[in-house]
């Protein structure tokens, strides 16, 4: 795995897996949320709060990271796992954004709500085109530019 800070509460990780599972249990103190993409392979959550969630290729999802029991258990069915998450803590994140959108202003809060309040993973889609080249454009960043951006 690796991460890097774009800006200011805003993230962006990269998962390389080749193993079955892995535990994550994060107490989560900010409001962060996340929009995880699945570029190869397979992902099963399942989540303390008896909620699951499956991705395969392709496949994207939303979801709060501010619920007290946001800890669950990743399983690889393939024992690999590749794939893009990108945090956004709202209370650092929205004055960056602002400064960066002054014409109009988007309330990340507001946004991640309309996908992900009643669920810890909130939304799952599955790819279309857009998202396609939203994603394939961070995971294929020529490496000569890479230093700049991350």
């Amino acid at each position: 795995m690796s991460r890097h800070t774009i800006f200011d509460g805003i993230d962006l990780m990269f998962f390389d897996v080749k193993q079955e599972t892995i535990q994550f249990y994060a107490k989560s103190h900010t409001k962060t949320f996340a929009i995880n993409h699945c570029e190869e392979g397979r992902i099963e959550c399942k989540f303390t709060s008896g909620e699951y969630l499956y991705m395969g290729p392709g496949d994207m999802s939303l979801g709060w990271h501010i619920h007290a029991d946001y800890q669950h258990e990743n399983y690889f069915p393939t024992k690999l796992f590749k794939g893009i998450v990108l945090l956004v803590d709202v209370e650092k994140a929205q004055p960056v954004l602002d400064a960066l959108v002054s014409d109009s202003r988007i309330d990340l809060t507001e946004l991640a709500n309309r996908f992900c309040e009643h669920s810890d993973f909130g939304m799952m889609m599955e790819e279309t085109e857009t998202v396609r080249h939203i994603f394939s454009s961070l995971y294929n960043v020529p490496d000569q530019i890479k230093g700049a951006l991350f």
